[in-house]
């Protein structure tokens, strides 16, 4: 039996350091790429605020066709529940 794997990708923190500005965007993208190829069973919901700005299509042409095509969704928004704590593990569960 085949347990699909997943991975929820914040990109600020994750892709570039937090608050950088656009020079740096995506400074460690290729990296998270790399890593990624290493494990080819696994794919990527995407978990991030940007979610909430641009659309799926419009942050998925960020990463390369290989990755772009892992991609499989982007988390909910649950912003309306106003909740204090634990938000964004609450969009990743309602995802799954």
């Amino acid at each position: 039996m085949f347990t699909k794997l997943y991975l929820f990708l914040d990109f600020d923190g994750v892709l570039h350091p937090e608050g950088v500005g656009q020079d740096l965007e995506f400074c460690h993208l290729e990296n998270f790429e790399n890593l990624m190829r290493h494990h080819p069973q696994v794919l990527i919901v995407l978990s991030t605020s940007w979610r909430l700005s641009f659309s799926l299509e419009d942050l998925v042409a960020f990463f390369s066709i290989d990755i772009k095509n892992r991609i499989v969704g982007a988390t909910p928004n649950l912003q309306g529940l106003k909740i204090s704590r634990g938000l964004r593990q609450k969009e990743c569960e309602q995802w799954l």
